[in-house]
């Protein structure tokens, strides 16, 4: 494991990996090109890893601007304490 200077990522090296894996991530039918041929493709993860994978949690960057999120609770009580919003949309 290899953790980045700041602590802000680590790296694994996934060991012993199963050569039904291998196979699996050999197989053209596994990839996801943007056009049939193309040298450029994404692919996708093994199966073995569907458990590992549905547990991580994406980063999302502070500044999101495209980000839905509710307010916090504490700019709803300084616009409730100056009037702008009613105690129903709280």
């Amino acid at each position: 494991v290899h953790t980045t200077k700041h602590g802000l990522m680590r790296v694994f090296q996934v060991m012993n990996v199963s050569q039904e894996s291998k196979d699996w991530v050999a197989n053209p039918a596994n990839r996801e090109c943007d056009a049939p041929g193309s040298w450029y493709c994404v692919g996708k993860y093994p199966p073995a890893l569907e458990k590992l994978i549905a547990k991580r949690k994406n980063f999302a960057q502070l500044e999101d601007f495209n980000k839905v999120s509710s307010k916090s609770a504490y700019s709803r009580m300084v616009e409730k304490q100056q009037g702008r919003i009613s105690s129903d949309e709280m």
